[in-house]
């Protein structure tokens, strides 16, 4: 995630949330306790979604293969159940990937096109904690959390960052989390998380048990920025959180008068450690300082001056789409999107139109059609489902006016090992394992967006 990253900023209010913090129920258990009372009695059905921050789908694979995770694998994987795949949202960032699973929509619905992101006259760093309080305002109302408690059922987020509508979940403003991040300890922020749903599990009747429990593990991200996705502390992260985890499909295999579904997945992977990073922004700055970029590490989203005319955005875009360190440009004028790189160039329009997620179609080639169900060859075009998610992306309300992409091993910052957010399938397609629940048909790789459409 990177991103409870600025957790670090947290240190700045820290001393003013101190006695708050203290003061605050120090687990789920006795919040949710008290929020459910003594007579409440949910569903006979809980929903568990374990999303581990960061984690690519090979690196799960290879680990599963190698019998190293033996929790993970008896508690998922059966005669009949197998590693799937599913795939983000383009960027593969937290923020839009995780929002985009919880609204079970695409990210033009959510309006989180990042983890950065222009929202009203303010410029908002969602990594923040400072800004997890504005974050859940801006997407209030229209998670699977406010589904189930429109129906009277219970939800928890075992989540720093997501917890909108959410009837139990840990502090927003953890000043030991905190500090343990600066601290790079992060296996203290995931045992916290950890031993709080252990507690809630154990001290509630299994009848009371949550609708639906959401659980953010955030170690693996935060390691693999800082050493590389690959590097053999991620691999030993992962095996350790596999036995951390052991208590908690112990007590949900427990589970009798209960039907337990549960999902392990990932908000995005991990391109490979960057080799090249290279400075765009003073380059745009002299071009205009006028123009707004936004660097994501992966790619920059550009806001151009409102005057400028297309052929002025076409000829910067264009210009910089040509850099060898550049993989594609990207430029949204009016309703056509302008997709420029070496291997391709690509125009398409919108359209109005009504499809399965989203209420609109796109004209490509002399074609409409959903962006779900485009043509294949469209589909594979630059990456796997980019011209779908790019459609998306673009899409959303306040959405930058352009975005450039850096090549594979290429970042635009250079304060971390390795980065994500860009289209590449290490980056996009991430791992699904599922207990008592299944794809149909298995040989699709759904999107983030779809995994929770059936609750």
């Amino acid at each position: 995630m990177k991103s409870v990253l600025v957790f670090l900023s947290v240190l700045t209010f820290a001393a003013v949330s101190l006695l708050t913090a203290c003061a605050h129920k120090s687990h789920l258990s006795n919040e949710y306790n008290e929020q459910i009372g003594k007579n409440t009695v949910t569903s006979k059905r809980t929903m568990v979604v374990f999303l581990i921050d960061g984690l690519p789908y090979a690196t799960l694979q290879t680990q599963l293969e190698r019998k190293n995770l033996p929790n993970i694998q008896s508690f998922f994987i059966n005669p009949n159940n197998q590693l799937f795949k599913a795939r983000t949202a383009f960027p593969a960032l937290t923020f839009p990937s995780i929002t985009s699973l919880l609204e079970a929509a695409p990210v033009d619905s959510s309006g989180i096109y990042g983890n950065q992101i222009l929202y009203g006259n303010s410029t908002y760093q969602l990594e923040d904690p400072a800004n997890f309080a504005e974050f859940n305002k801006m997407i209030k109302d229209r998670s699977v959390f406010a589904r189930f408690d429109q129906q009277g059922l219970k939800t928890v987020s075992a989540s720093y960052g997501f917890t909108s509508d959410s009837l139990s979940h840990l502090q927003l403003n953890d000043v030991e989390a905190a500090l343990a991040i600066k601290q790079k300890n992060y296996k203290l922020v995931d045992n916290k998380i950890i031993n709080s749903l252990d507690k809630l599990l154990v001290e509630t009747p299994e009848e009371k048990w949550p609708d639906f429990i959401f659980v953010h593990l955030i170690g693996i991200d935060f390691t693999s920025h800082d050493l590389g996705a690959n590097s053999v502390q991620v691999i030993s992260y992962l095996q350790y959180l596999d036995s951390k985890l052991a208590p908690i499909f112990h007590h949900l295999n427990q589970a009798r008068g209960r039907k337990v579904v549960s999902m392990l997945t990932s908000d995005h992977g991990f391109d490979r450690n960057h080799e090249k990073a290279l400075n765009l922004e003073q380059v745009l700055q002299k071009v205009d300082p006028q123009i707004q970029v936004l660097n994501e590490g992966r790619y920059l989203s550009l806001f151009f001056p409102p005057g400028w005319s297309l052929a002025k955005r076409k000829s910067v875009v264009n210009d910089i789409g040509l850099h060898a360190a550049v993989d594609i440009a990207a430029l949204r004028f009016e309703d056509t999107v302008y997709l420029h790189s070496k291997k391709l160039k690509l125009n398409f329009s919108y359209s109005e139109g009504r499809c399965s997620l989203s209420d609109y179609k796109l004209n490509i080639n002399d074609n409409s059609s959903c962006p779900e169900t485009m043509d294949v060859q469209i589909q594979k075009s630059y990456y796997p489902y980019f011209v779908e998610n790019i459609s998306h992306f673009f899409k959303v309300s306040g959405h930058p006016d352009a975005v450039i992409i850096a090549k594979s091993g290429v970042a635009f910052r250079n304060d971390y090992a390795a980065y994500h957010g860009g289209p590449t399938p290490a980056e996009t397609i991430v791992p699904l394992l599922m207990h008592n629940c299944n794809i149909v048909p298995q040989s699709r790789i759904p999107s983030l967006a779809e995994l929770l459409r059936f609750l």
